[in-house]
């Protein structure tokens, strides 16, 4: 016997009204009439097999049907879980240091000085890669590196491994991506030329951060000295656009500064369209001020205002449905010290380590790594949240660090966010599919 998904959701749009299910990304649009079939028959959906068989097949089709003896939450868990073991990917992040030429005011790093990859922990990390490329016999593997600042070792270790990696994925037909998160200043065109000189198959990504117009940014990001860093880093991100390099353009705001974002736009307007294909902008809020609503209002404003001159803004986080890579079995973030971690976005002492790299180049798991996978699906409050297939059970790093696990929701979405995640991603598949029954 069929019923409809409890995750399926109408949404009036004009002269239709969309019916969009969350679990399986899929929506109709259905007329006056259809809407009214489904009100009248939603407790007996499967009359409508006789009534309307050509729209009940549209039902099926899109996942908005199931068997009553399914449970909807257990088979999408499954399923995430059945990806991940089948994955033919693996996330490799590497902190070839934890100092950085910078002191942001909101950095959660405890920055060491000179704190620098030896020899001993770069041989197991190429073992690492080895032994993930060989014997997992992977497909892609995403190498990125993050810091500190990693171009503080950019020659003795972030290109060294570059062309490591590069080698042994040509060897065994691996396809290589590479990401460096940076804060730009050191993204010279030395930087640049020498990387594309590596002739890899897929351009690095750099993802680089602003904090407002050249006021706001340069009480942010200074140097040791007190020199403001915009200048530096908005020209190297335009050299970098010119030679090809993609560019990920992280704004983030606060109260203060989100109003002089605007400025940062005229900055690239005198790029070529060209150019432009290899920018994309994402705003961010600042975590210590994330609970500002009227922030994030003014960002969703500005990031429609960019798309109207033509810039690529990377969607909103709340909407994206991809698992968190942090909470995968196929990924691991090494410390410069050969320390492991998931998660990127923590104090990286060693107390909150989840394993540690052997010589042999295996990762020895621990306890707290353990606990992160028991976490990573939520509670059973999420488990009965209309958009648990979009948040994944909010975050597992929150419960490690001590979250209440039985919240009713760990990101502390109000029931008016839920219903605005579900009403802005079924404006985004809108603006990519339609379909009118």
């Amino acid at each position: 016997m069929k019923v409809l998904s409890k995750y399926n959701y109408l949404y009036p749009i004009g002269d239709v009204t969309v019916l969009y299910n969350i679990i399986s990304d899929n929506i109709l649009l259905l007329r006056p009439q259809i809407v009214q079939l489904i009100e009248s028959y939603k407790n007996n959906i499967g009359q409508l097999k006789e009534i309307h068989p050509e729209f009940f097949e549209k039902l099926e089709e899109n996942s908005m049907l199931l068997n009553t003896d399914k449970d909807e939450i257990l088979e999408l868990i499954d399923r995430w879980k059945k990806e991940e073991k089948e994955s033919s990917s693996f996330f490799l992040t590497i902190y070839p240091t934890i100092d950085c030429n910078l002191r942001c005011w909101y950095c959660y790093e405890s920055h060491e000085n000179n704190a620098c990859m030896d020899n001993d922990t770069v041989l197991k990390v190429r073992k690492l890669i080895r032994n993930v490329i060989c014997r997992k016999k992977i497909k892609n593997l995403f190498l990125s590196f993050f810091g500190g600042e990693p171009l503080l070792r950019f020659e003795e270790i972030v290109k060294p491994f570059i062309s490591y990696t590069r080698d042994m994925c040509k060897d065994h037909n691996v396809d290589l991506y590479i990401d460096i998160t940076s804060n730009g200043v050191l993204m010279t065109d030395d930087v640049i030329n020498d990387l594309l000189s590596l002739e890899l198959n897929n351009t690095p990504l750099f993802q680089i951060t602003l904090d407002g117009n050249r006021k706001e940014h340069n009480k942010v990001k200074f140097t040791k000295n007190g020199r403001g860093t915009y200048d530096i880093i908005i020209n190297n991100i335009k050299n970098a656009l010119k030679a090809g390099i993609p560019i990920n353009n992280r704004l983030n705001y606060t109260q203060k500064n989100i109003d002089s974002l605007i400025d940062v736009l005229d900055e690239y307007s005198e790029l070529t369209k060209e150019e432009r294909k290899n920018l994309f902008v994402d705003f961010q809020q600042v975590w210590q001020d994330a609970s500002n609503q009227s922030a994030r209002n003014k960002a969703l404003k500005l990031a429609s205002l960019y798309r109207i001159h033509s810039c690529q803004v990377r969607m909103d986080k709340r909407l994206n449905r991809g698992r968190c890579n942090n909470d995968m079995e196929n990924q691991a973030t090494i410390n410069y010290n050969g320390l492991v971690y998931k998660c990127t976005a923590i104090d990286f002492k060693s107390d909150n380590a989840e394993g540690k790299l052997k010589d042999d180049g295996t990762i020895e798991w621990n306890n707290r790594c353990s606990r992160r996978m028991e976490y990573r699906f939520g509670n059973s409050n999420c488990h009965s949240c209309k958009i648990f297939p979009i948040c994944h059970g909010g975050c597992s790093q929150v419960m490690m660090d001590g979250g209440n696990i039985n919240s009713a929701c760990l990101l502390g979405y109000s029931e008016d966010d839920k219903n605005d995640i579900i009403k802005k991603r079924i404006e985004y598949i809108l603006e990519n599919r339609k379909a009118v029954y």
